[in-house]
């Protein structure tokens, strides 16, 4: 330890009534408990301003500071700052702890900063990690560690890459039996690892702590936005909102949890407000013609005639696969009733599951014996290659033949640019919608799928410095399971061909819209 304060300190000292005159602790309830708690993992989730990289600042200093002596009466300690990219992390957290604690801490190039309190025998290592390096992530699973801090925990892509580092937290020094991770973050989507593995599994290890919206008088950090903002720190958030779209707002401005995705999307001119309908469950469908949902559909057939169909798409995955369930009218307008999303089930429990969907319906109500007698069910080219344990099976017959129904078909193609446009199409037409349940109803309210439009079917943005370029692949995930079956519904349904010339045939009995 001497010989490492004869390299670092040089000239460098510091008088007690300096260490003094730090602020360690914040004035706003959120931030003081997140500082108060014990837990070994807390994440403070907030909105823009809220002054989460101040408090996770102050946190890391307390923590280097109260650590138990060592033999020669020096408390150490190793810490690890990460975020997303190199940019990104200078400067956001290592700016902002630079400024705080410039007398006591020193920048060693971008890899390293030194913590060190003389007067206090405090000594402190803190690496510094950027994940759009690879060597950074392999480093990051062997390095002993007594706290880490990731900063906009929303950025990282991955949970497994937490799950390594959760286990190197308490390997320095080597008799500490409890480290320390600390997240600050924007909110962001429910498919997001934040929220499933964080926000819906708090223990006594774990806590999450949100932070007021930015809106309210409860708005934390308020006192120094107010001072920056001509008295009212509400200014700072409406100049922010005149450029935001509503889910946006709700994410980064009132501290809602919402959709928020990186990369390029494949929709980025879809729009919340333009395609998405709440409506009550039993509206009647003359209020609206686009008010359609699962408990309403023989009305509707009424309504509109029997022409109207039902169509649903299926992308079969092998770890994840989806349904999507879509109302077609007889002026084409598209209106997705549901979606449905699995993860390492087979075609009977896909079956199954759509079985149960289609008898909800209530298509008997009408006097009809089959019920499949509107419903035509689309799937992934890929769904009709042959099982490798039944040779005489297909995933698309085996799933007719438990529904009971013929009235199936594989999209006679798989071209992407064809899926990509279908929905393109209809969108910029205004007509496509996603049927949405109201607040109170917490099923079918298709999330999923409005994530994926929003930005979840996308383009990953490739890891190359000083340049913004996308893969050219669209990136697999459950996002793009949801969208490519509504994508196969409607190529089944004959929307390429009603794009192309209106005054093609609308009747489902057509021959073209299985070609």
């Amino acid at each position: 330890m001497q010989a490492k304060n004869r390299i670092y300190r040089k000239n460098y000292n510091i008088k007690e009534k300096e260490i003094r005159k730090f602020k360690v602790y914040q004035d706003y309830p959120i931030q003081r408990a997140f500082q108060d708690c014990t837990a070994q993992k807390r994440v403070l989730i907030g909105c823009l301003g809220s002054g989460k990289t101040i408090t996770c600042c102050m946190e890391v200093m307390r923590i280097i500071r109260k650590q138990k002596k060592n033999s020669l009466g020096w408390r150490t300690s190793k810490g690890a700052f990460i975020r997303h990219t190199k940019i990104a992390l200078m400067e956001t957290a290592v700016f902002e702890f630079m400024r705080m604690f410039s007398s006591i801490a020193r920048l060693i190039s971008d890899k390293k900063i030194i913590v060190e309190i003389e007067d206090e025998r405090v000594y402190s290592e803190i690496s510094l990690y950027c994940l759009d390096k690879p060597k950074d992530t392999e480093n990051l699973r062997s390095l002993p560690l007594t706290f880490a801090w990731i900063n906009e925990g929303r950025s990282i892509r991955s949970f497994d890459l937490l799950g390594q580092l959760i286990g190197r937290l308490n390997r320095f020094p080597a008799d500490n039996n409890k480290g320390y991770l600390l997240i600050d973050s924007n909110p962001c989507g429910h498919t997001h690892w934040l929220y499933t593995q964080f926000d819906r599994r708090q223990d006594e290890d774990l806590q999450v702590f949100l932070q007021p919206g930015g809106l309210t008088d409860e708005a934390e950090n308020r006192a120094w936005l107010a001072d920056t903002n001509g008295g009212d720190h509400r200014n700072y958030y409406r100049l922010r909102m005149k450029s935001m779209q509503q889910h946006e707002i709700d994410r980064d401005i009132h501290g809602k949890w919402s959709f928020y995705h990186e990369g390029k999307a494949i929709y980025p001119n879809f729009k919340i407000e333009k395609c998405v309908i709440k409506s009550p469950v039993n509206v009647e469908p003359n209020q609206h013609k686009h008010w359609v949902n699962l408990s309403n559909i023989p009305e509707a057939i009424k309504y509109y005639g029997m022409n109207v169909h039902l169509f649903i798409g299926i992308d079969p995955g092998v770890v994840h696969s989806a349904y999507s369930i879509i109302f077609k009218d007889n002026d084409f307008r598209w209106t997705v009733l549901k979606t449905k999303e699995f993860t390492d089930s087979d075609v009977m429990d896909i079956a199954r599951e759509l079985r149960q969907d289609i008898k909800d319906m209530g298509l008997e109500r009408l006097g009809v014996r089959n019920p499949y007698k509107y419903i035509h069910i689309a799937c992934d080219p890929a769904g009709s290659a042959r099982s490798q344990l039944d040779k005489s099976a297909t995933f698309i017959n085996t799933l007719a033949k438990y529904l009971e129904t013929d009235v199936y078909r594989a999209c006679s193609t798989n071209n992407v640019q064809r899926r990509i446009s279908v929905i393109n199409t209809a969108m910029n037409q205004n007509r496509f919608f996603i049927h949405s349940c109201s607040e109170d109803q917490e099923h079918n309210k298709n999330e999923n799928l409005i994530s994926a439009l929003i930005g979840g079917y996308h383009r990953e943005k490739l890891n190359v410095p000083g340049e913004e370029r996308y893969s050219d692949e669209i990136a697999k995930n459950i996002a793009s399971h949801i969208t490519e079956s509504v994508q196969y519904a409607l190529l089944a349904g004959g929307e390429i061909e009603f794009a192309q010339d209106r005054s093609y045939a609308r009747d489902l009995n057509g021959r073209g819209y299985f070609r």
